[in-house]
């Protein structure tokens, strides 16, 4: 199974995004967006795994996250890799979070001991489109310019998610295998 853990994000910042695409979709005229209910933050993906693996995987997970509390993160800015010039990934960032950070060096600790390899650069953000095509670099330096600086908004992290992605000709299709929640006092 393919599997990936990570958070969700509330409506409203979904919402955003999603009109986000809408501009972006007139600027490419041939572009991959994903589906709103599959638009996340991902910590680490796995890649592909056995059941019995992410079984195991998940039981670890919630031992190492069990002292960990909800915490708030900041959505912010518009970005893409490489960069604005051949924009093959577009991205919604987050702010700088120490947390997040450090649950991520935790889950990126556990996935090591899964023969996973590890993360050469953790870049937080949420993929919002991708792109294969050649654009008309003006429009979307434009609309880069337009976003790049933009709060979108803030969500609680209060629960971190073990996801199998099954990969279909209309695009993944995500199914939660197992749900963390993090303690209720907020951090920070």
């Amino acid at each position: 199974m393919r599997v990936f853990v990570g958070i969700n994000l509330s409506q409203d910042i979904k919402k955003k995004i999603v009109d986000l695409q809408k501009e972006i979709s007139e600027i490419f005229s041939k572009i991959s967006i994903p589906k709103v209910e599959n638009i996340h933050l991902t910590f680490k993906f796995l890649g592909e795994i056995s059941e019995e693996q992410c079984k195991e995987f998940g039981q670890n997970l919630e031992t190492i996250l069990s002292d960990k509390k909800s915490f708030s993160l900041q959505i912010q800015n518009f970005g893409v890799f490489p960069n604005i010039f051949h924009p093959k990934i577009l991205w919604i960032g987050v702010e700088k979070n120490n947390y997040l950070l450090e649950i991520q060096k935790d889950i990126e600790s556990l996935a090591s001991k899964f023969d996973v390899a590890p993360e050469k650069n953790f870049k937080e953000h949420i993929t919002i489109a991708r792109n294969k095509n050649k654009i008309n670099i003006e429009s979307f330096k434009q609309l880069y310019e337009k976003f790049k600086d933009v709060v979108w908004g803030n969500i609680m992290v209060n629960k971190i998610y073990i996801i199998e992605s099954k990969l279909k000709p209309a695009g993944a299709e995500y199914n939660i295998l197992k749900t963390i929640t993090l303690g209720e006092k907020t951090y920070g």
